[in-house]
């Protein structure tokens, strides 16, 4: 059997998930403003705007495994 799929995995946690989430989010809004809007941000800008965010959510989104009370 394959050693990968014999492998004890991790619960994916809240925190982890919701920062990869916001990360996305802010992806398809910074494309949202430029395609439907007319409004242009510099990567930079949009990187910075990622980071930031994601960093405030995971630092409010409590430290639990995804299914656990």
């Amino acid at each position: 059997m394959n050693a990968v799929a014999e492998q004890k995995r991790d619960p994916v946690h809240r925190k982890v998930a919701v920062g990869a989430a916001v990360g996305g989010a802010v992806s398809v809004i910074v494309w949202g403003l430029d395609t439907f809007a007319g409004i242009k941000v510099s990567g930079e800008a949009a990187v910075g705007l990622s980071t930031a965010l994601t960093f405030i959510v995971g630092y409010l989104v409590p430290n639990q495994a995804m299914g656990e009370e």
